[in-house]
């Protein structure tokens, strides 16, 4: 997510989450991206447990929440900051960026 994570119990991590700024700067976007499917994957390998008897390996989860965020990133149109080429590079994704009313890929 490109933040620093001081915390790895779930309710310490919730509490990191929410005491950082929640506006529109790609990595708040990224932070709450992250935080909302690392939370439907768990919900999701539940139900997959719990009513199919079959589970994924952590890595297969952590590889799937990648590409999802991926995914959703792609969708973005962003105005270009240092912020915003970092990200591009990190997940390596091509953002959509609006410059001077155009949009570029």
């Amino acid at each position: 997510m490109g933040s620093k994570c001081n915390n790895l119990e779930w309710n310490g991590l919730i509490n990191d989450f929410a005491n950082q700024s929640n506006g529109n700067s790609i990595g708040s976007i990224i932070r709450r991206l992250c935080l909302a499917i690392s939370v439907y994957l768990i919900w999701q390998e539940r139900n997959c447990i719990i009513f199919r008897n079959e589970f994924r390996e952590w890595e297969d989860l952590y590889n799937i929440g990648c590409e999802i965020v991926k995914m959703r990133l792609l969708s973005l149109t962003m105005k270009p900051s240092k912020a915003v080429f970092k990200a591009q590079a990190d997940w390596e994704v091509l953002f959509k960026i609006r410059t001077n009313g155009t949009v570029t890929h």
